[in-house]
């Protein structure tokens, strides 16, 4: 359409960060490199990964791109790099051991360390000669590190590696027992969850007993008023409509993560599903289906399903808030669990 070069224009000189982002988005379609590099350099995260996710896109910039973007200030920027970098193991290990501050990393983005960690073992099998320095002095170290995922992600390169796997230990929780039996207790009903939007109210029962941490976690946020005021930041037509996210980009979290939850649900049209960058991964960011996912099933938690406004969902676009999410009291509709 020969209107839209100037839209993208356009939008690239908005006041609001989802807008210069889409102008990213369709400077890439239209190979507007100009613009492009303009907006790589936007002082807002979002807008700097769409700027980058375009450049991937192009052959003759992508590897210049991701090399960039690996020195970002910002780790969602860096953690989309190195997840290209896993497919395109182009770059040496020294440029994406410095992507990561291994000893404190951004706890908020869980996924950049991992990341990292697939991107060295896809640079190990690329380039031999990088192998010891990538096994000996950086995954056989992170088997040993504080966080669980962390060690399990190294000893699953080194096991691809052809290395030996080494233990992972267990997962320290906190918990006692008698927590466990709490959690059990407070989700032993079925629950409704009231999200108001724009455009009306999206009501989802979460039945809890399937899956008594992810409820009760999601509940927790709910009554803290965690959602409020966050947007639906991504919106795939026929697919999902996801928020929760307090970045706004799909990197955000809560500052926790939770183990998955999988039963034999399966991932129909509204189901409610808690968003992954990872096995174990989960943490704020949910997402409802728009139409069966079947693709989904045994590989992601299902939190519950949407009991009304199938309007509302519809309507939904990338950007809208939600207003306010609340628990309505009282006893929750009937449903299929």
């Amino acid at each position: 359409d020969p209107r839209a070069a100037r839209l993208a224009h356009a939008a690239a000189a908005a006041g609001e960060a989802p807008e210069r982002a889409a102008a990213a988005v369709a400077a890439g379609a239209l190979g507007d490199l100009a613009l492009l590099d303009e907006l790589s350099a936007d002082p807002a995260p979002v807008v700097r990964q769409a700027a980058l996710g375009a450049l991937l896109e192009l052959p003759e910039r992508a590897g210049a791109a991701a090399a960039a973007a690996l020195a970002d200030p910002d780790p969602g920027v860096r953690a989309a790099a190195l997840g290209w970098l896993e497919s395109n193991p182009e770059l040496p290990t020294v440029a994406l051991l410095a992507a990561v501050d291994w000893q404190r990393w951004d706890r908020a983005v869980p996924e950049l360390p991992l990341a990292a960690v697939r991107a060295l073992v896809a640079r190990a099998e690329a380039a031999p000669g990088e192998e010891t320095e990538i096994t000996a002095f950086t995954l056989e170290r992170l088997a040993v590190a504080d966080s669980y995922l962390l060690r399990r992600a190294a000893a699953d390169g080194l096991e691809r590696l052809g290395r030996s796997r080494p233990p992972v230990g267990s997962v320290e929780t906190g918990r006692r027992a008698v927590d466990y039996q709490l959690i059990l207790q407070q989700t032993w009903q079925p629950r409704l969850v009231e999200l108001v939007t724009p455009h009306g109210a999206l009501r989802v029962r979460l039945p809890c007993r399937p899956t008594p941490l992810a409820c009760l976690g999601f509940l927790q946020l709910v009554r803290q008023g965690f959602y409020d005021g966050l947007e639906f930041h991504r919106v795939v037509p026929d697919f999902v409509v996801q928020g929760g996210d307090p970045r706004g980009d799909g990197w955000g979290g809560p500052g926790f993560t939770l183990r998955d939850e999988l039963d034999r649900r399966r991932f129909v049209a509204g189901s409610l599903g808690l968003a992954l960058g990872g096995p174990d991964t989960g943490g704020s960011q949910f997402f409802v289906t728009l139409s069966e996912q079947p693709h989904l099933d045994d590989s992601f938690t299902v939190l519950g399903r949407l009991v009304d406004g199938w309007q509302v969902l519809d309507r939904i676009a990338p950007g809208d808030p939600i207003v306010t999410a609340r628990e309505v009291e009282g006893a929750a509709p009937a449903g299929l669990d």
